[in-house]
């Protein structure tokens, strides 16, 4: 970043002063304070950033995986027992709230859905499985 290079250049120059006599240590001290402060400040944003895109990155990384899973998912979901599938719907389920008209469905990294119930549905669901 040009500003720490900036810092760094002018902390060099209260040095050169402090060395040719020209200030004394307090005022170099002083203005030594103040560039490390916004040293410290600058090291503190850039960390920020940082870490901010390498959780870009991991989101990116993971959508990716995910695209190239869900391209074999119908073969994956036909060749998986019982337990397996349970399991993979128990890890892409965030949350599913079921209302007598709707259901709000909401999946990891999806954006949550609402879906609309038709009339009957829950009969039809017990009468399913009493079979």
């Amino acid at each position: 970043m040009a500003e720490l290079a900036d810092l760094e250049q002018r902390f060099t120059g209260w040095a050169a002063r402090l060395d040719a006599g020209r200030i004394d240590e307090e005022q170099f001290d002083q203005h030594n304070q103040r560039l490390l402060v916004r040293k410290q400040g600058l090291r503190k944003t850039l960390a920020e950033i940082d870490g901010r895109v390498g959780e870009a990155e991991a989101i990116r990384y993971t959508l990716a995986e995910v695209s190239r899973v869900l391209v074999d998912f119908p073969q994956v979901w036909q060749a998986s027992t019982q337990d397996e599938r349970r399991e993979m719907l128990r890890l892409m389920v965030e949350d599913l709230r079921v209302h007598p008209q709707h259901a709000e469905l909401k999946l990891v990294l999806l954006d949550p859905v609402r879906l609309e119930l038709p009339r009957g549905r829950r009969v039809q669901a017990a009468a399913a499985t009493a079979d």
